[in-house]
């Protein structure tokens, strides 16, 4: 079972570096799955083994490396602030530049925001038990996201130190314990 999970994670992995490949040679629109099959040596059979259409591969596979990154850095970490989560964030995305650059150029920037958003609805269902929570949840995600774009799109000059504390300054002090005191009790 282990094996053929592997499989199906390298194939995936095999697509997605293909399509981020071929976005830095042609737009996205034209780029078909044929195109995309063949540059990652997979059938297209294969290819909808794993994927419904070619907008699901970039924001799937950024999801999957954010799963390994949760699973990695913070799931079972000890006293994690907004500061520590946001720097890590913050090089995760650094360390994925060319995986959010393809996600830009593709158009597919809000897709993934919406994925976000359910990410930490289902990371931190507390944010639930509201209304409130769920716009407020949702206004900081979207404000994070957009400093993140545009850091990338300035050349990702300010390290992920001074990104997170440019995003901890903006975000409200209750928020922050709030937020502090969820994932801490884990």
């Amino acid at each position: 079972m282990a094996e053929r999970t592997e499989k199906i994670r390298l194939t995936r992995e095999y697509i997605a570096t293909a399509l981020i490949l071929l976005l830095e040679e042609k737009d996205y629109d034209s780029i078909s799955i044929t195109d995309i099959s063949d540059k990652a040596g997979v059938s297209r059979m294969t290819y909808y083994r794993n994927y419904n259409d070619k907008d699901d591969i970039l924001v799937d596979y950024f999801l999957e490396l954010g799963d390994y990154f949760i699973a990695e850095h913070l799931i079972g970490a000890e006293n994690l602030t907004l500061h520590s989560v946001m720097e890590k964030m913050a090089s995760f995305f650094k360390a994925n530049l060319s995986l959010i650059g393809a996600i830009n150029k593709a158009n597919l920037s809000y897709r993934l925001t919406e994925e976000l958003i359910n990410l930490l609805l289902k990371w931190i269902p507390e944010v639930k038990t509201n209304t409130f929570s769920q716009y407020s949840s949702s206004f900081y995600i979207g404000g994070i996201l957009a400093t993140l774009r545009f850091w990338w799109s300035t050349g990702m000059k300010e390290s992920p130190t001074e990104i997170a504390d440019l995003i901890c300054s903006k975000v409200d002090e209750n928020v922050t314990a709030s937020f502090e005191q969820i994932i801490n009790n884990r």
